[in-house]
């Protein structure tokens, strides 16, 4: 049995409610600050409690680790069952184990990343029931990697080394995120885990493949995106350039270093254009940009001013910079018409900012948006004859790779506003491009996709 946390209230779901409520506040104040910088009257506030009161249902920030672990349990454990249910096949059953883990480290990164740095600040008594949890977790994947060695679907192994290095794998999420995070998406990940898992690196059929973009779509293509420095565009330009794709990158203030950290052994993939180099985004500078590095098969073209709290100039500039441009795609429309006609095929699609850039300048936001939304329909219109799509995304609130300070800041606030109650992935976003770049979309134009877990509804 768990070990119990004292409390010295006797209302038992009142002691679960505001449990529940200090385990959510410390999963994400431990991971701004950190477990040791976090103090319990940082938890009480979070969540409305006085510093005393909060004392009446943890002792320490030990009880609340454990709390945590307690809480990861009973949802991977729930959630594992309900995968299972109605499913004899048992290789089915393995494979919706992984995808169900996949999920939980997705929805709850910190959380589980918390479980791998902190546990030594556990004492021994909470510590063996921690370990005690996870090796029962363990153990409901090994009774299923059983079932298959007996009916002979897979091989006969050391169930317990497999349990292991599978949860590893899936982990993997939590533990190297930093490096993850705009190079994949949570069904790629799932889909190349689970091709390791039954077909090996030799396999030469894969493992069926149902991802946000065809095997092979960015090879031998060639594309161009504009605003490449922007926290989006810097996802898309590496996403492009590491599918193999010719990619020519134009940003205002950033150098291809910090763009493409990962992709600079690959100088003959892709082309970056400085705004320090060749001044700004000008209908001149796209021209030389197509003579020199063109004809491009896709255009990406991000109006985010990125109002992340780190610019220094305050929610004014940010408002000039979405109206700077929206002004400059305006500008571009006759050079991205004749050129990307010429080869009558063609896909270009614009970015709207992302929903943080609202809280910066709401009225410059919606004209942007809207500006964005009418250049998409009016291009698609004009485009069609030659064989271009033209489609728009709007991003949500989408959490960057490191939080900024405007998510610390506004995180609870925004998330309060999407019904689906939590914050996006920026592989969200390549996801979406990827899907309307790709041949499942070729009858598609004119289009505006929200991307922001129904906050547009």
């Amino acid at each position: 049995t768990m070990p119990k946390i004292p409390t010295t209230v006797k209302d038992k779901q009142l002691v679960q409610k505001r449990r529940e409520q200090i385990v959510h506040s410390a999963i994400k104040l431990f991971a701004q600050k950190g477990f040791h910088r976090t103090t319990l009257q940082d938890l009480a506030e979070d969540i409305g409690l006085s510093h005393g009161n909060i004392y009446k249902y943890v002792g320490s920030k030990e009880d609340i680790h454990f709390l945590i672990h307690e809480y990861l349990f009973e949802i991977v454990w729930e959630r594992a069952e309900r995968g299972l249910k109605d499913i004899d096949d048992p290789v089915e059953k393995l494979q919706s184990l992984i995808r169900t883990r996949f999920s939980n480290v997705y929805d709850l990164p910190d959380a589980f990343l918390l479980m791998y740095r902190q546990c030594h600040v556990l004492s021994k008594r909470l510590l063996k029931s921690l370990l005690k949890s996870e090796r029962e977790a363990l153990s409901r994947i090994e009774q299923v990697l059983d079932e298959c060695i007996k009916k002979r679907r897979i091989k006969n192994l050391n169930t317990r080394v497999v349990s292991n290095l599978l949860s590893q794998i899936v982990d993997t999420w939590a533990l190297k995120r930093w490096d993850l995070r705009g190079h994949t998406s949570q069904l790629e990940m799932e889909n190349t885990a689970l091709d390791l898992i039954f077909n090996g690196l030799y396999g030469k059929n894969g493992f069926d493949k149902r991802q946000g973009y065809e095997d092979g779509l960015l090879q031998g293509k060639s594309a161009l995106i504009i605003n490449g420095g922007s926290v989006i565009g810097k996802v898309i330009s590496a996403a492009f350039v590491s599918r193999g794709a010719r990619t020519g990158i134009y940003a205002e203030d950033l150098d291809n270093d910090r763009i493409l950290p990962v992709c600079n052994d690959m100088s003959n993939e892709f082309r970056f254009y400085s705004g320090e180099d060749h001044g700004p985004m000008t209908g001149y500078l796209l021209q030389k940009i197509f003579d020199d590095f063109g004809p491009f098969d896709f255009l990406i073209h991000d109006l985010g001013a990125d109002a992340t709290g780190v610019n220094k100039d305050g929610n004014k500039a940010l408002g000039d910079r979405m109206d700077a441009n929206l002004r400059c795609v305006n500008s571009l429309e006759p050079i991205i018409e004749t050129e990307m006609c010429k080869r009558r095929s063609g896909r270009i699609i614009y970015i709207c900012p992302w929903a943080w850039d609202r809280f910066a300048d709401p009225i410059q936001y919606d004209l942007v948006v809207a500006g964005a939304v009418a250049l998409t329909k009016r291009q698609a219109k004009s485009m069609a004859p030659w064989g271009i799509d033209v489609n728009c995304v709007i991003p949500g609130f989408i959490s960057g790779i490191r939080p900024s300070k405007m998510e610390k800041e506004r995180g609870t606030e925004a998330i309060d506003q999407i019904p689906m109650g939590y914050m996006g992935e920026l592989g969200d976003i390549t996801e979406a491009v990827f899907m309307l770049l790709g041949n499942a979309s070729k009858y598609i134009t004119g289009q505006v996709l929200n991307v922001d877990g129904g906050l547009g509804i």
